[in-house]
């Protein structure tokens, strides 16, 4: 059981249905077009805005950039990009993206890590491959791969004033 809490016995033989109607709340939450856009794109171009900042200025001492947040952005951030797999992440998922140069080009790999007990269990990272890419994509296929999900104007889209 999840935290170290027992299932009810009411609640063992709905169990299976129960965790397919979570599962479908945390699609129903990111998975269309309009939702990828709007929970995904920003923290999408959050990091590509670095990415090409680090690829095209002089930013040398800057080595790694962390960024905490909850497991549904963790979802959105993968379902913008068409590499997540449909689950909640788990409370100390973590998506990796790596920026590699490579005779003056620019490649991206993300790798995640899905584990809730770190301290006590081998971690073991998935590698996740965009659509029509490869383990290490291109940083311009990954901009145009992306250039649809990323909101031109947020506040508009959501209709905030």
């Amino acid at each position: 059981a999840k935290y170290n809490l027992a299932v009810p016995a009411w609640a063992q033989n709905y169990w299976n249905y129960l965790q397919y109607l979570h599962d479908l709340s945390y699609i129903l939450k990111i998975k269309t077009s309009n939702l990828k856009r709007l929970r995904g794109g920003p923290l999408v171009d959050f990091t590509l805005d670095k990415m090409k900042k680090k690829a095209t200025e002089n930013m040398e001492k800057t080595k790694v950039i962390s960024y905490t947040t909850h497991g549904l952005n963790i979802a959105a951030y993968l379902s913008a990009l068409d590499i997540w797999n449909g689950l909640e992440p788990e409370s100390c998922a973590t998506v990796l993206v790596e920026l590699y140069r490579t005779d003056g080009s620019h490649f991206v790999r993300h790798l995640y890590l899905n584990s809730t007990t770190p301290e006590r269990e081998p971690q073991q990272l998935h590698l996740l491959i965009i659509p029509g890419c490869t383990e290490f994509c291109p940083l311009d296929f990954v901009l145009e791969f992306t250039k649809d999900v990323i909101p031109q104007n947020w506040e508009k889209e959501c209709q905030i004033d």
